[in-house]
């Protein structure tokens, strides 16, 4: 195997037919430095530390089994605590309610013990893994642009500003949109068992993205994907079983956390979630929005068919798009499934409009959710705020559906695909 492994480098440092992958190796070991050396003495400051800090401790707790990371107190050290305090960040204290095994993502960045260091390299792995989302979704939606400008919109879109607040707010959301659309890559490829894998792997923090996750299920159940379900349903058996190792009781622990201190709906009622955030808006018409949501996805998925994938994304990209709104955009964390909507949306008008639109796109799309952001960011020293972030939600979200209802009349039209060939 050694001598298997010892050829495969061999050929691949010096067989002509991989220097395309020598390229594109290179070429990221360059971006990786870049970012990394940036992250590290210009932007980490803007990073949670106390967030990262409490992740980081919890999975060493989890791989030492030294205690439950359910019910350890972290505590962060002044000078991390002070940090944050100067930057004025906000900090949130919620208990640990996710699986133990969202906990593996930060095993690798948990063993570096400079943390100033391991925080760099969190945050610029997770802007390498956003550079990858969106070439994965490019060929998802089969967008087929030329090589510098397919890097060079994967890059410039790393700065938008809900790809901004989810980097440094050092959650798992990115890993967890690059885990989905990667599992629907695969479904596309007819790779069923990789597929099932990765949406278990990706199944860690369902309640931010419960309804896209539930519309990509009953899709798969609908189309008789029975290899995807069955490699989900033992992918998240075999994690759930491989930490009882470490803490024979984190199951249980996991479920009495969310029981007893219930944080987000509809674990506690909306109008209670809303008196948390904000209550000043708490009111009945506010409060009937997840019955909105619920309800606009049901009418859909009755009304609209699914015999392709175009089909089965559009509903994919309705649920992303109105997700957010169960939480009124509180935690940005669902936000992230909006690259994928635009990218969707784009896909389409790509295919059937001029070159001259799709650079008033580009240029509406980046100016209003690149430029602001980062003009906060050099003018403030700080990441937008709550309310800067909930006008700019807004408008994506109206400007999202839109777009969806727009491409709607191509996606469901049956003889969309025919007359495209024939012209």
């Amino acid at each position: 195997m050694i001598e298997a492994i010892r050829n495969y480098f061999h050929a691949l440092l010096s067989d002509p037919k991989f220097l395309i992958i020598r390229k594109r190796l290179f070429y990221f070991a360059i971006l990786f430095i870049i970012l990394f050396i940036a992250n590290r003495f210009l932007f980490i400051h803007f990073a949670d530390r106390i967030m990262f800090n409490d992740s980081i401790e919890r999975t060493r707790i989890a791989f030492s089994g030294n205690g439950s990371v359910y019910t350890a107190d972290i505590e962060p050290s002044n000078e991390i605590m002070g940090e944050q305090i100067k930057h004025q960040k906000i900090l949130i204290d919620e208990a640990f309610q996710m699986p133990i095994y969202a906990l593996l993502f930060y095993l690798p960045f948990s063993l570096i013990k400079d943390f100033n260091v391991s925080l760099a390299l969190w945050i610029t792995g997770n802007q390498l893994l956003c550079f990858i989302v969106i070439g994965n979704l490019f060929r998802l939606m089969d967008i087929q642009l030329k090589k510098p400008y397919a890097d060079i919109i994967s890059l410039s879109a790393l700065m938008m500003y809900f790809f901004i607040i989810n980097i440094f707010h050092t959650n798992l959301a990115i890993i967890q949109i690059f885990l989905l659309t990667t599992a629907i890559q695969k479904i596309r490829e007819q790779n069923y068992i990789q597929s099932g894998i990765l949406f278990g792997l990706a199944a860690f923090n369902l309640l931010r993205i419960i309804i896209p996750f539930l519309i990509l299920f009953l899709n798969n159940f609908r189309k008789n994907r029975i290899t995807v379900i069955t490699w989900f349903i033992i992918t998240l058996i075999i994690l759930s079983l491989a930490f009882l190792i470490s803490d024979l009781c984190w199951l249980m622990d996991m479920i009495k956390n969310i029981l007893l201190d219930p944080s987000v709906y509809p674990l506690i009622s909306y109008r209670s979630y809303l008196n948390k955030i904000m209550p000043s808006q708490s009111s009945i018409l506010v409060e009937i929005i997840p019955i909105v949501v619920f309800l606009w996805i049901i009418i859909e998925w009755l009304r609209s068919p699914r015999e392709n994938q175009a089909q089965e994304l559009w509903l994919v990209s309705l649920g992303m798009t109105l997700n957010p709104l169960l939480n009124m955009w509180d935690s940005p964390y669902s936000t992230i499934a909006y690259i994928f909507v635009m990218i969707y949306c784009v896909s389409f008008w790509f295919e059937r409009t001029s070159r001259k639109f799709h650079m008033l796109v580009l240029v509406l799309l980046y100016g209003l959710f690149t430029i602001f952001p980062l003009y906060k960011m050099v003018s403030t020293n700080q990441i937008v705020n709550f309310p800067q972030a909930n006008l700019l939600n807004i408008l994506m979200t109206i400007l999202l559906l839109l777009n969806l209802y727009w491409v709607r009349l191509w996606v469901m039209n049956p003889y969309a695909t025919i007359n495209q060939s024939q012209n």
